[in-house]
């Protein structure tokens, strides 16, 4: 039967509108089916061939446990992990940025957790920075660009969101 059930982690914390995902879990022996109780919240799907939790949450959904179950002919075991959905914690009143060459700037959003935030992947414009504890960009561009997209990670905990922000200077 299928022995030693677990995943990456015991408890996940997704962020609303973010597409998620937990990794594939490890199990002994060969697990031939999964099941999930109860069932995840909306948006959220379970593959029941691999285990593995994934989708974009359209709801938040407080910290529930979920009971997950690795079947095969011989017998089954199980796990239990908690998932909790919150709401958005970083948002920047723009997305879609138009700066002049050489005049100051400064974009500060709304940071309802503590977090680190970074660029994920991209680059912010020259002359620009990010604060890590705040988030907030600011700084004086040098060069021109044209719609140059950066994505802006917050981790906080368990709970990573991500933002794309495109900038024309």
């Amino acid at each position: 039967p299928p022995e030693n059930v677990r995943y990456s982690s015991t408890g996940f914390v997704f962020v609303i509108g973010q597409f998620v995902y937990t990794d594939d879990p490890l199990v002994r022996n060969i697990a031939t089916n999964w099941e999930i109780s109860p069932s995840l919240p909306t948006g959220l799907r379970f593959n029941s061939n691999t285990g593995k939790i994934y989708g974009v949450s359209r709801e938040t959904a407080v910290s529930t446990t979920y009971s997950i179950t690795a079947r095969n002919d011989v017998g089954s075991a199980s796990t239990q992990i908690s998932i909790e959905v919150i709401p958005e914690f970083i948002i920047f009143p723009q997305t879609m940025l138009v700066l002049g060459k050489g005049i100051p700037f400064t974009l500060t959003p709304t940071l309802d957790r503590t977090a680190v935030v970074s660029v994920f992947s991209g680059s912010l414009p020259a002359g620009l920075t990010i604060d890590a504890s705040t988030g907030v960009i600011s700084g004086t561009p040098t060069e021109r660009v044209s719609s140059q997209s950066v994505t802006i990670n917050a981790q906080s905990d368990l709970a990573s969101q991500k933002v794309v922000l495109t900038f024309t200077v």
